[in-house]
């Protein structure tokens, strides 16, 4: 079964899907630009980076 599901995204997103940023974008699959990839990664990767200074800032406040 999870074959299957491998396969279809590889055929709807090109078989580099599981690369993270514009590596894994195959523009004729995704009819997504590269730089609104880009974008969106960049933007993920800064919402992580805020809820990790959250989450590290309420360990330290709950230790306290």
């Amino acid at each position: 079964m999870w074959y299957a599901a491998i396969q279809v995204k590889q055929r709807w997103l090109g078989k580099n899907y599981l690369l993270e940023g514009i590596a894994g974008n195959d523009i004729n699959h995704t009819n997504v630009p590269d730089i609104r990839v880009t974008f969106r990664y960049e933007t993920m990767l800064n919402e992580l980076s805020t809820i990790l200074q959250g989450v590290q800032g309420s360990a330290v406040t709950v230790k306290q």
